[in-house]
């Protein structure tokens, strides 16, 4: 087990299965424990953490789960925690513990320093064996039924309950259906022997269909603030990897629109940015502190995306210091506020119809915008029966659907702010030739099915079919 304790993730909570193998296996390993059969409850919480255990595992060998073990953090919402799952997971935690089925590192908080971690837990050999032994397989672990999709957390990011309401239960139908078609894709990157991808942070992210579902995230315990789509794996896909993505053993394209945010500000003012030929949004004069004007632009473009989130000037800068830049830069978070306020002087010129929103906390509320026109788009393509993977402003779908992808963008654009006309990118296959991506847009390595991922896809086709079966058996 590698001891870097920082590739983790939470305990899911809505990991369950009726698989007789895996009924027969929470017995098997309850019994070993305790000595007795469990009883409905202890089924129940043993269940959601040895699938979650089980999981992991499949995902990444090196992956810890993230537990907690105070009593507070297992919410008593039902909203968000649908099997009713308590602080009764603690005991099963140190049951496993003790009976050599798990490893574990204490959590610990530094008050001095406000400095902690949340404990972690991970499958030893013994259970690993016992996974084996039980014939279990990745298409026994589905959800818990009713896990809300639509999230609504407050200033401080804590999860909330809220009344129902016509809008609640339209975008929860809505998601359901989006992530009903979600399952029943086959989502991977052909070349990829593992479930994962090798960060350049030294993380890994665990791509398959057990990292497909999305939910909408709402803040500051409003409607009105935020609301994109997150959960999904491809949103944390590295760039580089996202023109890789197959779906359903096809290569895929990705548009996205140019600055949407800048062109939001734009929308609030009656002027389409799109349309009004004012050139780069992020080119200015290249101060004397920088090399080019190629390295004027990058930090240009990172400190007006920072300016349109932050509540302030001075946060703006810190936040631009702070960002984790993918690339060997150190020089951009050694730049002092009267360096970046000469960048910030000269976009705000460049700006001057949005000058006011840069540092005014605007962001949050362009977040709703931009989630309402991917709603859009994600409404418009699931009617058809057809998958788009969003990344917030950006949209990846089969290669077949290229053109009606770029009407949909533009249409939803129209319908959202009520401006006809956008300015956008695509990458991967090019249009209307359907040979591209053999030749001039993927490698001989990308496009060559890998052992891993031909075993993925017969794994999901069995998910695939017994997901059929459970829904036809509810007809």
């Amino acid at each position: 087990m590698n001891p870097d304790l920082n590739i983790s993730r939470p305990l899911d909570v809505h990991r369950w299965s009726e698989y007789p193998e895996v009924n027969q296996f929470v017995q098997q390993v309850h019994v070993a424990c305790l000595g007795s059969l469990p009883n409905k409850v202890s089924a129940k919480h043993f269940k959601v953490v040895l699938l979650d255990l089980y999981v992991a595992w499949l995902q990444n060998p090196d992956l810890k789960i993230a537990i907690h073990r105070g009593s507070n953090a297992y919410t008593r919402l039902h909203r968000y925690n649908s099997l009713h799952i308590t602080k009764k997971t603690i005991d099963v935690v140190d049951v496993l513990l003790a009976g050599g089925y798990i490893g574990q590192a204490k959590g610990f908080y530094d008050a001095e320093t406000n400095v902690g971690r949340v404990s972690r837990i991970w499958a030893t050999e013994k259970l690993l064996t016992l996974f084996k032994k039980a014939q279990l397989e990745p298409h026994m672990v589905q959800r818990a039924e009713n896990e809300e999709v639509i999230i609504l957390k407050d200033e401080h990011s804590k999860m909330i309950d809220y009344d129902e309401t016509p809008q609640t239960q339209a975008m929860r139908a809505s998601i359901r259906c989006y992530n009903d078609l979600l399952s029943n894709q086959f989502i991977d990157i052909r070349r990829l022997n593992d479930p994962w991808i090798e960060k350049s942070d030294g993380s890994r992210l665990s791509i398959g269909y057990h990292s497909q579902r999305v939910r909408r995230v709402f803040n500051r315990g409003s409607f009105d603030k935020g609301g994109r789509f997150f959960g999904a794996w491809w949103e944390g896909c590295p760039k580089e990897w996202r023109k890789e993505i197959f779906i359903n053993d096809g290569p895929t394209i990705e548009q996205d629109y140019s600055s949407l945010h800048i062109a939001l500000l734009y929308a609030r003012k009656g002027v389409n940015y799109y349309q009004s030929n004012r050139g780069d949004a992020y080119q200015v004069e290249r101060p004397d502190f920088l090399s080019s004007d190629e390295l004027t632009r990058k930090y240009c473009k990172l400190l007006l995306l920072m300016a349109v989130n932050a509540k302030s000037d001075k946060a703006t800068f810190s936040a631009f210091r702070n960002d984790r830049r993918e690339d060997d830069d150190t020089l951009g978070a050694s730049l002092k506020d009267k360096q970046l306020e000469i960048l910030l002087t000269r976009l705000r010129a460049r700006h001057p119809l949005i000058a006011d929103s840069l540092g005014s906390d605007a962001g949050i509320d362009l977040m709703k915008v931009d989630s309402e026109i991917t709603e859009y788009i994600v409404k418009t393509f699931t009617r058809q029966g057809i998958a788009v993977l969003t990344i917030h402003d950006s949209y990846i779908v089969h290669f077949a659907y290229a053109q009606m992808l770029q009407d949909t963008l533009t249409e939803a654009y129209q319908r959202i702010t009520g401006l006809d006309g956008i300015r956008s990118a695509i990458t991967g296959v090019i249009l209307g030739d359907e040979m591209s991506w053999k030749t001039q847009k993927l490698t001989a390595e990308a496009i060559t099915r890998s052992k891993g991922y031909n075993q993925r896809m017969i794994d999901w086709m069995a998910y695939r079919k017994d997901r059929e079966q459970v829904l036809d058996q509810k007809e």
